[in-house]
Formats: structure tokens, sequence, C-alpha cells
């Protein structure tokens, strides 16, 4: 399907990472396709052991929208060109050659498999294009799954550090996991008595995964105590969020998916319903996705042959998208909440609903700036080709590839959450006139959960000293005034926790309330 490369899902979900909110940033931005196909291609290490520039796979930036084709005659493909005969004959000879006279040959199973789609996988790698790839058949099965939010699991949002520390970020309504009792801000710490602080988000995912109906014990860390919960897998969906805050809709987008344009709808016919006519889209953390959905969307919120897209081809030809009607009235002011994580089809809408709705206001930080778009062709074989077709542009022709969107209103957030985490080792301890991140890190966010007013340099002076004995208090640790494994991963959590249950502390969201209230 057409796709709209995007920042990823992600990054680091349950099965695709379980869902993103508002994030604290844990490690350098990633779009969710990047984050996809770099977990993807971790799974199959054999082959990677052999693949020198599936490195150069992980810079794939985003998600932009796309369409699934068939290539037919697959099995008889020929280059076409002058040289085509030559280059056929020599990568047929390579092969030859590297299948039965290569000496490691034998020690690879579907030797000549393995090297087809290492090939491949180097044919489609280039600095020019990031968002084009090969995926084998289970890739992007994956893939796809990925992009539609739709797994067996338990239902939550984590992040994971750089380090590997599994932080829960969000437990989604009425999943599995809320009605087991799992909080924003516990850490997964063991899953069926298997301890995962040392695994990569793909190896959590295939443990926390199974078949619906089957239970999974995980082993959370909560203010330094160990809570053990027995919970069972279920079908989750979730692309969209929605309530009603001070008489004015909020919606939340945190997907472009298969079924996102149906949710939206229900959730704007709800607000119409209940006689809403302000509304916040908040697309932060939004990496975009299918083309499909961005079109029954912008149905919902302009009317009918609306211009909401254009795209330009390689040959020069530039193709205008429109409307096809049923909007949904009543809307009369919208603001869209952006940050540096609003990527590709997030960044389509915003740009649509600011040129071609009357009342639009852009609020947050600049947005990450994805122009292009994917498709996605599928082989015999099961596997797929997805690579750039065309570039789209605003209504009015604005292409905001590498630039981004300026926000009319800059709010930033608080700095600890746009400040990357990692995980201290077991046995670290700092204490007083000792330097280190951590300490930089601990400081802020003490700074944040109102532990005073600290340096945050990472130096540990004697005022550090103190507030960290004031949370260990608090919570239950012995009052020594040292950072330990335990204590700052307690600090970390409790950040994160924090943010979820104070939505008064999104200074974002607050300014778009105003705005509209205003």
């Amino acid at each position: 399907m057409e796709q709209f490369d995007q920042d990823e899902k992600a990054s680091n979900n349950e099965a695709f990472n379980e869902e993103k909110l508002q994030r604290i940033q844990v490690t350098r931005h990633l779009w969710p396709d990047e984050v996809i196909v770099r977990e993807l291609k971790k799974e199959n290490k054999h082959l990677n052991r052999w693949i020198y520039i599936s490195s150069v796979i992980c810079i794939v930036l985003g998600l932009v929208i796309g369409t699934v084709y068939p290539i037919p005659g697959f099995s008889n493909t020929h280059y076409t060109n002058g040289k085509g005969s030559f280059f056929q004959e020599k990568m047929n000879a390579v092969l030859q050659i590297m299948t039965t006279d290569w000496f490691f040959s034998k020690d690879i199973d579907h030797v000549d498999e393995k090297l087809v789609d290492q090939a491949l996988i180097g044919m489609t790698s280039n600095e020019i294009d990031p968002h084009s790839s090969y995926l084998s058949k289970d890739e992007i099965q994956e893939f796809m799954a990925h992009l539609n939010r739709s797994f067996v699991g338990i239902g939550i949002q984590y992040t994971a550090t750089s380090d590997g520390l599994h932080i829960v970020e969000r437990v989604f309504k009425n999943s599995p996991a809320e009605k087991a009792g799992v909080l924003p801000g516990d850490i997964i710490h063991g899953v069926n008595d298997v301890i995962v602080d040392h695994l990569d988000n793909q190896e959590i995912s295939e443990m926390v995964r199974g078949e619906a109906g089957t239970k999974v014990k995980i082993d959370f860390l909560r203010n330094g105590k160990t809570v053990s919960l027995h919970i069972e897998r279920q079908e989750i969906h979730n692309t969209t969020n929605g309530d009603i805050q001070d008489d004015i809709g909020y919606l939340q987008i945190l997907q472009f998916g298969d079924s996102t344009d149906v949710e939206v709808r229900s959730y704007l016919e709800d607000f119409q319903a209940h006689h809403v006519s302000k509304l916040i889209i908040d697309l932060r953390n939004d990496g975009g996705g299918y083309l499909d959905a961005l079109s029954g969307i912008v149905d919902c919120l302009l009317p009918k042959n609306t211009v909401y897209l254009k795209r330009e081809y390689t040959n020069g030809k530039v193709e205008e998208s429109v409307t096809n009607g049923n909007q949904i009235e009543g809307f009369d002011k919208i603001v869209i909440l952006v940050n540096e994580n609003t990527a590709s089809a997030s960044e389509a809408l915003t740009m649509a609903l600011y040129e071609q709705h009357p009342n639009t206001t852009i609020v947050g930080t600049k947005t990450y700036g994805k122009g292009t778009v994917q498709v996605t062709r599928s082989f015999q074989d099961g596997s797929a080709l997805k690579y750039t077709n065309s570039k789209w542009m605003s209504p009015k022709g604005v292409w905001i590839n590498h630039k981004g969107i300026e926000p009319d209103v800059v709010v930033k957030l608080p700095g600890i959450l746009n400040t990357p985490f990692t995980k201290m080792e077991d046995g670290e301890v700092y204490e007083v006139d000792s330097v280190s991140g951590f300490t930089s890190l601990t400081q802020k966010a003490l700074n944040y959960l109102g532990y005073g007013k600290l340096r945050e340099d990472g130096y540990f002076d004697t005022a550090t000293k103190a507030a960290i004995e004031k949370y260990q208090v608090d919570h239950d640790f012995e009052p020594n005034g040292q950072l330990d494994t335990n204590l700052y991963s307690s600090i970390i959590s409790n950040v994160i926790l924090d943010w979820a249950n104070h939505p008064e502390k999104d200074t974002q969201l607050a300014k778009a309330k105003e705005i509209l209230h205003g």
C-alpha cells in the first residue's frame, strides 16, 4: 500500500512497542519504519552475519504512504537497458561462484536464497533515499502488522533506553494490562521468570506475545520493589485516542493505519453529538502511515472536492488529491499539536488543515520534515520492495522535506522529557563530589518532581544529596544520600508516572486549550 514513511512506531512497543503517547526521548529519533526494519533485520541473525551493509538499512526514516502491488513475471524479470544482458550474466556468475566455489557456502543453510537477499538489500540501500528497502516475507508481514497496530498482546506502550531499561509509558484503556494493574512508570524486569534487562525490544516482544487467551507472567519494578502479574493476552487494536476535555474534543492519532480513519470518524461523531465545536488534534510522535487513512481523515474535516495533497512523480507530473465528501461539520476552531517526531502523513494532515481549514493553529515544536511517498511491491515468494515513487506537497505546493513545519506557537516541554535516558549498570554508585551523566539526569528528574532547584551539570553536590535523601525517605529507600541503580530506576520511573498522571504539566496541551478558549 502507499505509505507516508514515518518515524517509529515506535518505536519501542510490545509487538510494535505497543504505542506512543508523550514520549520521553531515550535515543536518537528514529522513524517508525526505521525502527521496524532495524528490529526485523536483527531477527534474521544468520543473514545479518553475512550482510556487511545491513547497518545502512538502519537509517530508513519513516512510513510514507504505500500500496502493495504484485510484480508480474518476477521469475522471468530481465534488465532491458543496453548493458542489461551483461549485468544479468555478471550477477548470475557471482551467485554461481558464491554458492558452489565459496569456501563458507557449506556453512550456510539455503545459501543461494540468503545471498540473493543480501544482494537485494545492498541494491536498495543508499544515502540518497533511506526510505527504500528490500524486506523478506517475514519482515514485510511484521512491517505491515506494525503499521496497523493490530496484534495479540497485553496493551502497553513502553520506552526502551539505549542501555536496555524498559519503562511502561502508557497502559491502554480497557486492556488486559490495565485490568491486571500495570501502571505507567513500571519497569519491565522479567517475563515468565526470565530477566529481560539485557534484552532488546524484539526479544521482549516475542516473549510477551502469544496466543490470545493464554497468560504471561511479567515482573515489574515499581519504586524499587518487584510486582509480579499474570496477564491474559488479547487482540489489541489502537491507533487513536479521544475524549472531551473542558468542552474541547481531544483527538490523539498515534498512527495512520488501516482502521485509523474509522476510529477518527467515530470520535469526531461523538464530539459532534456532544456539540463540541473546538478540536485538538495531537500528532506528537506520530510518524505517519497509509495514504488511505489520511484520505479518510481529511474527508471528516474538510468539504468535498477540497485539495489536501499534491504529489510529484519522476516524470514531473503533479497529481492533486481531493476530499470525497462526508464531512463532519461543526468544528470551528482546530489546534494541532506537533513535535520533532511528527512526520510524513502527520505532517501532510497538518499542512492540509492549516492551509484549507479557516481557523487552524499549530502548537509545539518544529516537525521532522518527511516529504516523500513509498510504494510497496510484493514478489511471488512473499518478499517485497518498499521504494520511493513520488514526493508529496501541501495543497499550496509547499514541500517540507528536511525542513519540517514551524508551529505558529512554539511551546517546549520540561527539559527532562527531552533528555535521553541510559541505564546504570548494577553496582554503580555515585555520591558527593563525583561527576556523572546519571547524576545530571537524576538532578533534572528531581527538579521535575519538585525536589528543589538543583544544578543539572552532573556534579554531585550537597544539595543533590539532600534531595536524594528526601526522595529516599518518601519512597521507602534507605536514606543514605547515594545514587545507585535501584534508586535511579525509581526516579526515572516516577517521572514517567507523574507525567502520565498530571496532564496539567503538558504545557503544549495547556497552550492549545488556552488558544481555543481565547
